[in-house]
């Protein structure tokens, strides 16, 4: 088995922001301005959701609604951007580069 074989994929995230989000159908909805980590211990912090500008808006897309990710493009789950939070947790973003989820 060859080393290329067993290496993860590497994943630029720099190289996702300014691109499309799409639904499920590949129909795009707005662009990608940003992605939030959530930092912890390890080497990698997980993304739990991106800051998309929709409509002239910015809004926070979180993790759960994601299919894909990856460069210049995330993908939904579904045909539907839901914009209620799912946790019943208040979203508010900022601006481009800052997003939180009030906890």
């Amino acid at each position: 088995m060859s080393a290329a074989a067993t290496a993860p994929a590497i994943l630029h995230l720099s190289l996702v922001t300014s691109g499309e989000l799409t639904d499920a159908d590949g129909r795009k909805l707005g662009r990608i301005e940003d992605l939030v980590v959530r930092l912890a211990e390890g080497e990698y912090p997980p993304i739990i959701g991106a800051v998309a500008k929709v409509a002239g808006r910015l809004v926070f897309v979180p993790a759960e609604q994601v299919r894909e990710i990856e460069h210049g493009r995330i993908t939904l789950a579904r045909t539907r951007l839901d914009l209620q939070p799912s946790n019943g947790a208040k979203v508010s973003c900022c601006c481009v580069r800052t997003c939180s989820t009030g906890s």
